[in-house]
């Protein structure tokens, strides 16, 4: 794995499912969920194999809506 130096690791949290297979079986799952900050350039979000790019401002604004919901 390479390491870019001008990228900050926010936040760094896997997120645990529990699977259920033929009623019988249960499993639990890993996916990452990681923030990473491209310093000077942006925001990455990272959940499960999806990469979301924002600008630094867009970020503040997905940040401020998600408050609005708790």
């Amino acid at each position: 794995m390479s390491i870019n130096i001008a990228v900050k690791v926010l936040i760094n949290r896997p997120i645990v499912e529990e699977i259920l297979f033929l009623k019988f079986f249960k499993f639990k799952k890993k996916e990452r969920f990681e923030i990473e900050d491209n310093i000077g350039e942006g925001i990455h979000i990272h959940y499960k194999n999806f990469r979301i790019d924002m600008s630094i401002n867009d970020f503040k604004k997905f940040a401020e809506t998600l408050k609005d919901f708790s």
